[in-house]
């Protein structure tokens, strides 16, 4: 039969461990304290680990329309301006089109 989900999460060591940094649950796979863990593939090529997609997500920022002129919005939109082009260098990101 099939195994259900208990099983599953039973069956990988490190399952119900949560990290805060993104390259945490990656360490823990390369130091052999968990059987696998979600994160980026840039993160898993960077400590030459295995990578397998699960599903791709897209991400956006929002500025609330009446703060769009307050210096900290403004800073953020151009250190965004060119991050497609630093993405694009990155294993597992795609810029937006």
């Amino acid at each position: 039969g099939h195994a259900d989900a208990a099983d599953l999460q039973s069956a990988i060591d490190g399952y119900g461990f949560t990290l805060k940094a993104h390259e945490s649950p990656a360490r823990r796979v390369l130091a052999g304290k968990a059987d696998a863990g979600l994160g980026l593939r840039a993160t898993a090529e960077k400590l030459g680990l295995g990578f397998v997609p699960v599903d791709s997500q897209t991400v956006r920022v929002r500025a609330n329309p009446e703060r769009v002129e307050k210096q900290g919005v403004r800073d953020l939109e151009a250190v965004l301006s060119g991050v497609d082009e630093v993405l694009a260098e990155l294993p597992g990101f795609e810029p937006a089109n």
